[in-house]
């Protein structure tokens, strides 16, 4: 019902000329696009916001244009273009001036490029410059009083919390967002903070009451009739679930993780559905888990995901080094570890250099080459 509304007023503006009016009418196709994770479609009506611009010399356009392409990408996985996207939106907002853009366009391009952003930023291997960047995004929240984008905001802020495993951060903006959420009855976005506080409560020694957030969070969501983000919420679901010892419920998990990627083409979380799976088969089968350990390398160098990259690489690595492997262990971690420039106080590049560490002493007393 709603796409065929939009596509009656896309119609109705094409047959009067009406080149202003088309623009928002083709963001909200945009955002029923993205919100039913049709990514590829998202993506072209996010070319021909852009166009618009260009046609008519509205910056004004070109920047809610732009902030679709660099979401579009994001969700392909394509990390790389969709910062380059984002950072020309960016370029072209000014607070003062394009404030007004939530009402017309439905949410707030600076908060919305911004924070998508720092998620950008983090998973191309840049920590402390996602971090900047994501405290200065909550800060423009802290200054617009548009109840969904301030709620949204607040949401993605709890997603890089959660990325980086900072529970009670990711506890208290989800759960500011879901309040907001509840007061302006903004299911979607309520159902996302839901799903994040369960798994910052979980994450805290709450198992029980953090795993039933999640999963009524997850309901919610999906009765709205949303599909996106499906593949990170099954995956943080999964190893939530791995963790208080439902191993066989955890694979179902991801299995429907998998289903979704295949089903909506959202990649960015697909290194993470085949890392997560290589760990929950290491007591089963070392072959298989390796074999998705590397399937998980090999998505994350593709896109080039550094973070999940290292993720990957810390878990292969701890495992060979379990089965005598050391040498191939260092070998596949230290280079990636090395890539790495900031952060390192992170929680992900501290546990790489843990396994590093561990596998140092075993490097030296290995033999020699030689007579």
């Amino acid at each position: 019902e709603v796409e065929a509304c939009y596509d009656r007023a896309r119609a109705l503006c094409s047959e009067l000329g009406d080149t202003p009016q088309l623009a928002p009418v083709l963001y909200g196709l945009w955002s029923y696009r993205i919100v039913r994770a049709q990514h590829r479609a998202a993506y072209l009506l996010g070319q021909q916001v852009v166009a618009l611009g260009d046609m008519v010399n509205s910056t004004d356009l070109q920047l809610e244009g732009h902030k679709a392409i660099g979401w579009s990408h994001f969700f392909h996985g394509q990390f790389a273009r969709a910062r380059e996207h984002l950072q020309i939106a960016l370029s072209l907002y000014d607070e003062e001036r394009h404030g007004g853009h939530a009402y017309t366009f439905g949410d707030n391009p600076g908060t919305s490029a911004g924070a998508c952003l720092a998620e950008v930023l983090w998973l191309l291997g840049y920590p402390e410059q996602a971090f900047q960047r994501m405290a200065e995004t909550v800060a423009m929240l802290r200054r617009i009083t548009h109840p969904y984008s301030v709620a949204f905001g607040l949401d993605l802020a709890a997603f890089l919390s959660e990325y980086c495993g900072d529970a009670p951060a990711a506890e208290a903006l989800a759960g500011e967002a879901l309040m907001l959420s509840e007061k302006q009855e903004l299911a979607f976005i309520g159902a996302m903070s839901a799903i994040l506080r369960g798994w910052a409560r979980a994450e805290q020694g709450d198992a029980a009451e953090g795993l039933r957030q999640m999963q009524e969070g997850l309901r919610t969501q999906e009765a709205t009739g949303a599909e996106v983000v499906k593949p990170y919420w099954y995956s943080l679901l999964a190893e939530v679930t791995f963790r208080v010892g439902a191993r066989s419920n955890a694979l179902d998990l991801l299995d429907s993780a998998e289903a979704a990627l295949q089903r909506t083409e959202e990649r960015y979380w697909e290194a993470e559905v085949h890392r997560l799976r290589g760990w929950f088969f290491e007591q089963e089968s070392v072959d298989t888990a390796e074999a998705h350990y590397r399937r998980a390398l090999e998505v994350a160098g593709r896109q080039q995901a550094r973070s999940l990259e290292l993720r990957a690489a810390t878990g292969l690595a701890r495992l060979w080094h379990s089965h005598e492997r050391s040498a191939d262990a260092f070998a596949l971690l230290q280079p990636i570890y090395a890539w790495f420039t900031e952060g390192f106080d992170t929680r992900d590049l501290r546990a790489a250099a843990g396994v590093l560490d561990e596998v140092a002493p075993q490097m030296s007393r290995m033999p020699s080459g030689g007579t």
